[in-house]
Parts: C-alpha cells; structure tokens; sequence
C-alpha cells in the first residue's frame, strides 16, 4: 500500500479532533440530562458506538484518498512512458534519416568512386610521361654534352715519340672537329667527315685520336685509298688469309681499330701488349720490312702533319 500524503493525513487527524470533541460534547449532554445513576455499561456503549462510527468515517475517507492518488500515481506513470515512446520515436527517426543520409553518400561515393580514379589515373599517368620524357631529354642532354672536364687548347696539345698513347689530347669535341676540318692532306674529305666520331671513340676507349688518325693516314693513304674506302678498313686490319677486313661502313671500321688497339695493345692484359707507346706497338702490328722498316717512324711522322 502506497504512504498516505502528508495533506491527507493532516486533515484526518483534524477530522478525529473534531469528531472526538464533539463526541464528548454529545456524551457530556447526554450524561446531564440522564440520572446521575446511569450505568457505566450504558457509557462504555455510546463510546464504543461513538468510536465505530469515527472509524468507518476514517477508513472511508482514507480509501477514497488512496483511490485518488492511485489514479493520479497511474496517469503520471502513462504521461510519462508516452513521452518516453515520443522520445524514442523521434531519436529513432532521426537515426534512421542520418543512416540513409550516409547510405546516399556512400552510393554517390560509389558511383563516382571509378570516375575519378580514371581521372587520377590519367593525370598520374600524364606526369609519368612527362617525368619520362623530361628524364630522356636530360639523358639526350648529357649524352650529347662534352664531359665535364677543364680541356685544353689547340696551342697546348703536344705529341712525342715516347708519349703515353692511352691518353686522349684533352681537347674539347668542337676544337677537334676545327682540327679536322681544314686539314690540308684530307684528299676525300674522310678525317672532316668523321672528326666527331673518332672524338667520341677516342674518349670511349682511352686511346689517343691524333695517334689514330697518323695511322689510318699511313694505311690508308689520309683515307683516300680506294681498297681502303671500299672495305671501310682504314687501319689495315687483316684475316687470317692477309686480305683486308670488310665493314660495313666508316663507323663500323673505325671502331674497329679503336677496339683493337684498345684491347689487344694498349691493355696490360692485351694479347699483344708491349707498352704504351708507337715503337712497343710497331713492331707487332707492323713488323719491318724492306718497304717500311720502320712502322712507328712513319705514324709519328703522319701525326705531326695534324698539328702543323
């Protein structure tokens, strides 16, 4: 059972006052207008009837009470759980429009997921390209572009008999090709024709080009030799059988003697290795004969043409 409010039992407690007092206010009448020998049976009776009637009095005020605040405790625990419900329902909408919100988003997301990753592909693939074709002009550059290195000038270049043949002349490409290109004995044109590349193969295989070009002057007559030019052997390299080696062109025949003085000559671990000078390469590559008794005598000499 629910504690009465405090009210209720307020007002109850004045309802027995009065009820008591006024019960005794009716049994001090009655006692005056009766003998004086009324019996103390007849008192304890009105008393007992006095007290049932304050009771029942009591009890049904207090149900009715009790009723009351039952149907109030019952329409507040409704009105509440309403709101409750309410509550709910709203967060519950809410909730639901923010995961369809994001649903939405993801599918947009989705749909335009492929689009532009082509996009980022197509640009990344774009500077790649580019990247790529920056980095081969930067190659093509350098490739192109002389080593970096102090060169000397034409007035400084010096030859001898006994200098080391596996150093360049240290002049710069373009100074040479202006070596070349006035040549007084180039008959065919072929020193002008190739001064670049016999430059770059100098620098390649690390033998001297003007030693080069005194012996393609001395073989091949300053490349103007018809079995020479034919053949595209400026060197004389011979086969096994004595004749003239074939290539099949200028370039091809020129690096031909590159290589093999590099590698067979010039090479500490060359086949024919003798030193690094004309006479320790004369002998072998051209041993003396009547006609030419001295094979280093006659390149040194072509040499020196070069830079007079």
């Amino acid at each position: 059972m629910q504690e009465t409010p405090p009210v209720l039992r307020r007002n109850i407690n004045k309802v027995i006052e009065i009820s008591v007092l006024i019960g005794f206010m009716v049994l001090i009448g009655v006692l005056a207008m009766q003998p004086i020998h009324l019996s103390q049976t007849a008192t304890k009776k009105v008393s007992g009837t006095l007290r049932a009637g304050i009771n029942q009095h009591f009890g049904e005020v207090l149900k009715g009470e009790t009723a009351k605040n039952a149907r109030v405790t019952t329409s507040l625990t409704s009105g509440i759980n309403r709101h409750f419900d309410e509550v709910l329902k709203e967060k519950s909408k809410e909730v639901i429009e923010t995961k369809k919100a994001q649903v939405e988003k993801l599918e947009v997301e989705i749909v335009t997921a492929p689009e532009k990753t082509i996009e980022t592909a197509e640009v990344v693939k774009e500077t790649e390209t580019k990247e790529t074709e920056e980095a081969a002009e930067a190659e093509e550059k350098v490739e192109d572009a002389e080593p970096e290195m102090l060169y000397k000038s034409l007035d400084e270049v010096k030859i001898s008999r006994d200098m080391d043949l596996t150093q360049t002349t240290g002049l710069s490409k373009e100074d040479f090709r202006d070596l070349l290109a006035d040549f007084k004995y180039d008959y065919a044109g072929f020193y002008k024709q190739n001064a670049g590349l016999i430059w770059e193969l100098s620098q390649k295989y690390q033998v001297n080009e003007i030693f080069l070009c005194g012996v393609f002057a001395l073989e091949s007559y300053f490349g103007s030799d018809d079995r020479h030019v034919n053949a595209h052997n400026y060197g004389s390299i011979m086969n096994k059988y004595g004749e003239l080696v074939r290539y099949a062109s200028d370039a091809e025949g020129i690096e031909a003697n590159f290589k093999l003085f590099a590698n067979c000559y010039l090479s500490t671990k060359g086949k024919y290795y003798k030193g690094v000078n004309i006479d320790s390469i004369g002998d072998t590559y051209c041993p003396p004969t009547p006609e030419c008794p001295s094979w280093a005598d006659k390149v040194y000499c072509c040499m020196q043409y070069f830079l007079e």
